[in-house]
């Protein structure tokens, strides 16, 4: 029996491509082992603009974003053994850019999203929530 009440987006992604305006329900736990970090990958091949990815190489695109991997992966392990760390480089705008960090604890996910919500990151401010 499908569910008419929740977003199958949010539900599994945590963001919907319908935004504000979607008619089902978006749950937001208040706590979880994983968290989301929305739009923190920036860099190039996300196709922002459709010439973006026309500056750089293929090799250049995959050596920044192995940089940035390397840089995030790095900075959240500070907090606890990691499950999976999941980065989209998809180009759907819901999508674009996520950080999704799933901790082996709930008390390490949570450390870790009081520490980095706030701080700056490539000049933007790291907004980490909780995800389902």
């Amino acid at each position: 029996m499908q569910d008419k009440t929740h977003c199958p987006f949010h539900t599994k992604t945590g963001a919907c491509r319908f935004g504000p305006r979607c008619s089902r329900l978006h749950v937001y736990p208040e706590k979880s082992c994983t968290l989301l970090i929305k739009n923190m990958y920036t860099g190039p091949g996300l196709a922002w603009e459709h010439d973006e990815g026309l500056e750089c190489t293929d090799e250049e695109i995959e050596q920044k974003f192995e940089e940035f991997y390397e840089d995030v992966h790095s900075e959240f392990l500070k907090f606890g053994e990691l499950v999976n760390f999941k980065v989209c480089r998809n180009s759907s705008p819901h999508l674009r850019g996520n950080v999704y960090v799933h901790y082996q604890s709930e008390a390490d996910a949570v450390a870790a999203c009081l520490a980095l919500s706030g701080r700056f990151y490539a000049s933007k401010q790291v907004l980490a929530r909780y995800s389902i």
